[in-house]
């Protein structure tokens, strides 16, 4: 009989220690997710195509460049770089980086457009509450021969519902409206190269061809300011 109940314990405590063993690893595994799974360079890419107003001021530009000043991104996520281009019809900007919120990377980029204009849509507030990543630089544009710099122009990449979306801001540019109206981004950008500055507006509008989930995608325009001729 003591041997029958000395047999009954140990069978009892192997079987407490695989339930241990195994509930414990259940644990130890539940929503852990591997460190590299969510830390990929992903291309990142807004688009702000021509809005052609039809006017002798506005004409379409033939190259673009951003060159970054800086950028903030959430800790731990990888970062690549940012290029620009010109394809005839929109320019492309492309951030390479990670996608992953962080409140940090929000704080961080309304300091950076400290008080200046913000324009973003599919998006109820002034301000994101979280950002992926923000990038900030001076934004060129070529026209008719004479390069453009918009200073400070910042871009930043959010998330709403189910996609990242863009906010397009800058300390120096003024926006018309605020949430929840829409309204442009205006900018002034200037060349110097001559005796007299030369001196556009670029304005830019959320794309709304359906509705308004433009989510990446913004209309801009580069308006001449002339000079009085002598």
């Amino acid at each position: 009989m003591k041997s029958m109940f000395k047999a009954f314990g140990t069978v009892v405590c192997l079987v407490c220690l695989l339930v241990f063993c195994g509930v414990g690893s259940a644990f130890a595994d539940e929503g852990v997710e591997p460190a590299d799974t969510r830390a990929r360079l992903a291309d990142n890419q807004v688009e702000l195509s021509i809005l052609d107003l039809d006017i002798d001021i506005s004409t379409k530009p033939t190259n673009v460049r951003f060159i970054e000043k800086r950028h903030d991104i959430t800790n731990g996520q990888p970062y690549g770089g940012t290029t620009a281009k010109y394809d005839g019809s929109k320019m492309l900007i492309n951030v390479r980086a990670g996608r992953q919120k962080s409140e940090e990377t929000a704080k961080s980029f309304a300091e950076a457009v400290a008080g200046g204009g913000v324009l973003v849509c599919t998006e109820g507030a002034n301000l994101p509450s979280e950002l992926n990543f923000w990038v900030q630089g001076d934004f060129e544009v070529e026209q008719e021969g004479v390069t453009y710099t918009c200073k400070d122009f910042i871009i930043a990449q959010g998330n709403t519902g189910l996609t990242n979306n863009w906010w397009l801001a800058g300390p120096k540019f003024l926006n018309a409206t605020t949430q929840p109206l829409i309204g442009p981004l205006l900018g002034v950008c200037t060349d110097s190269s001559g005796i007299l500055p030369k001196i556009s507006v670029l304005a830019i509008i959320p794309r709304l061809d359906n509705g308004l989930n433009c989510v990446n995608t913004f209309q801009q325009t580069l308006v001449r300011i002339p000079f009085p001729q002598s």
